[in-house]
């Protein structure tokens, strides 16, 4: 918890190295799992060839985050939720899937528009993907990409494409 709290609050670079992003992700799903032994369960499968790629801090663990809060705990029986990543040519693509009570269309459209908006005022579900959003954008401008697929009662999946760099 210690690791993770310290990532979080005093990470000051810009960019981190893929694997510093999936040490954080895992501290974080130990917790959980920790917690709920028979409801939270994970799986990491990210590709040793993307580790060593620069990303922005802090855009997997939110999402991660989501699948955990929103997806699975209010499922009864709970779940899982599987974090790979691998490299394309030039792209890195990650994506973080859960099998949880996913997220009603109402709620994904209010999601999209602020992306359109730019912003909304006060507690808002959904800001952690588009702060994601807009650092991947900061980062590597028109050249990211996050999608999101869900159906209620089966799952969301999360889908965050960039450039490989090392930089």
């Amino acid at each position: 918890m210690a690791r993770l709290m310290r990532y979080s609050l005093y990470q000051v670079k810009e960019t981190v190295t893929l694997a510093e992003e999936i040490a954080a992700v895992r501290d974080y799903l130990f917790i959980q799992e920790t917690r709920f032994p028979d409801r939270v369960r994970s799986q990491v499968l990210v590709g040793e060839e993307v580790l060593d790629a620069r990303v922005p801090c802090m855009i997997l663990q939110p999402l991660v985050e989501n699948a955990v809060i929103h997806g699975l705990e209010p499922k009864e029986a709970g779940g899982t939720v599987i974090i790979s990543g691998r490299r394309v040519g030039e792209q890195v693509h990650i994506e973080i899937k859960d099998d949880g009570v996913g997220i009603p269309p109402e709620v994904q459209k209010a999601i999209f528009g602020l992306q359109v908006r730019g912003g909304g005022k006060g507690q808002v579900s959904g800001l952690g993907i588009v702060n994601v959003y807009r650092r991947l954008q900061h980062q590597f401008g028109g050249n990211c990409a996050l999608d999101v697929a869900s159906t209620p009662g089966k799952g969301t999946c999360i889908q965050l494409t960039f450039p490989y760099t090392k930089e």
